[in-house]
C-alpha cells in the first residue's frame, strides 16, 4: 500500500481505493461461503431480511469469511494509524444476488439516493477511517459505493447550519440528508461520485464523508454480477473505555454485531432470529479463526501492553 498515497487522498477528498488487499483466490473462496449461505434462503423459499443488500444479523459478522477478511485487512489500517494496537467492528456484510435474478421486479438505480452521515455531531474532527472490502468487482454500473467528494471537510459548518441535523445525529450516530442539505453541500463544491473498486480491493473512508451505495444500473454490462462487500472499521485500542471494552465482549462472546466504532461508544445490534428455520443452518459458536489470540485482541477479549515503547497511534480524538 503506498501509505503516503491513501493519507493524501483521504484527507483531501476523503476516501481512498487500496488495491489487492486479498488474492482473486481468497475472493472466491470466501465469497462461496457467503453465496452458499444466502442460497440456503432462496432453496426453502426465505429472505434473509436485507436491507439494500446490506445484512446486519444473523451473526454474519462472525462468519469465518467475515473474520478472514477482517484480520487480513488489518495490515492496512495499521499502516494507517502507526500502530498494531488495533480493535475492530463486527460490521454487517453486503450480500445479494444480482437483481435481474430476482423475481418481481428488479430495483434498479434511479434518483433517489440515502446519502448520510456515519459521523454524528457530538464527535470533533477525525475518529474513525471506515471501509469496504470487495469480494466481487463494482464498477459504476454495479451497485457502487457513492458520494459528496470532499464532504468530510464541512461537517462542523454543516452541523451548525442545520441544527435539526446535529440533534438528530447525536442520539443515532447517523444522519440522512434531505435535498437542501444535498444541495447546501453541492454549493460548497461537494459533488456526487461513484467510486469503482476492484475485486480484492477495499476502498476507505473518513466518517465525516458524505456516501451511500448507488443500486446497479439497467442493461449493465456485467448482469450476473453480485453485490458483495465485507464492511471493516478499525481505531486505536488506546482510546477505548472500560465499558467499550465490556460491550465489544458481550458481543464477542455473544456472537453479536456492532455498529462501525471500535473503540469508543461501542454498541451492538439486537440479535436476529428468522422464524420457520427448517433447512436454516445457523452460526451457533465462533469460528475457528475468531478465536486466534489476534482476533481476541481486535475484540478487547486479550489486553494489548501499551507501555512497551511500540507506538499506540494518535491521541484520542475530541468531543463536544
Amino acid at each position: 500500500m503506498d501509505r503516503e498515497r491513501v493519507l493524501a487522498e483521504l484527507e483531501d477528498q476523503g476516501f481512498s481505493v487500496v488495491e489487492d488487499v486479498l488474492s482473486p483466490e481468497e475472493c472466491k473462496r470466501y465469497s462461496d461461503e457467503f453465496k452458499s449461505w444466502v442460497r440456503q434462503y432462496k432453496e426453502n423459499d426465505k429472505t434473509y431480511g436485507s436491507f439494500e443488500s446490506l445484512v446486519q444479523s444473523y451473526r454474519i459478522g462472525h462468519f469465518n469469511a467475515s473474520w478472514a477478511v477482517r484480520l487480513k485487512v488489518k495490515a492496512v489500517f495499521a499502516e494507517i494509524w502507526g500502530t498494531e494496537k488495533l480493535l475492530s467492528s463486527v460490521d454487517g456484510v453486503a450480500v445479494s444476488p444480482p437483481p435481474e435474478s430476482m423475481p418481481g421486479q428488479p430495483r434498479f438505480r434511479n434518483d433517489k439516493t440515502f446519502l448520510h452521515l456515519d459521523q454524528g455531531a457530538n464527535r470533533l474532527g477525525l475518529h474513525a477511517y471506515q471501509s469496504g472490502v470487495y469480494l466481487e468487482e463494482s464498477s459504476t454500473s454495479d451497485h457502487c459505493f457513492r458520494v459528496l467528494k470532499g464532504s468530510h471537510k464541512f461537517i462542523k459548518e454543516f452541523y451548525d447550519h442545520f441544527p435539526l441535523a446535529a440533534k438528530e445525529s447525536s442520539s443515532m450516530e447517523y444522519y440522512e440528508l434531505r435535498d437542501e442539505e444535498i444541495k447546501w453541500y453541492s454549493d460548497l463544491g461537494c459533488l456526487q461520485a461513484t467510486v469503482p473498486v476492484p475485486r480484492g480491493g477495499m476502498v476507505l473512508w473518513d466518517s465525516r464523508l458524505v456516501h451511500d451505495n448507488a443500486r446497479p444500473i439497467k442493461a449493465r454490462p456485467n448482469s450476473d454480477r453480485w453485490r458483495h462487500v465485507v464492511f471493516v472499521c478499525m481505531t486505536p485500542a488506546k482510546w477505548a473505555k472500560q465499558s467499550d471494552i465490556k460491550m465489544k465482549r458481550t458481543a464477542y462472546e455473544n456472537l453479536l454485531l456492532t455498529t462501525h466504532w471500535p473503540s469508543q461508544n461501542v454498541t451492538t445490534f439486537p440479535m436476529y432470529h428468522p422464524t420457520g428455520k427448517e433447512g436454516i443452518q445457523e452460526l451457533t459458536e465462533l469460528p475457528e479463526i475468531a478465536t486466534t489470540k489476534e482476533a481476541k485482541l481486535l475484540m478487547g477479549v486479550e489486553e494489548y501492553d501499551f507501555s512497551d515503547g511500540k507506538s499506540n497511534g494518535p491521541e484520542e480524538p475530541k468531543w463536544r
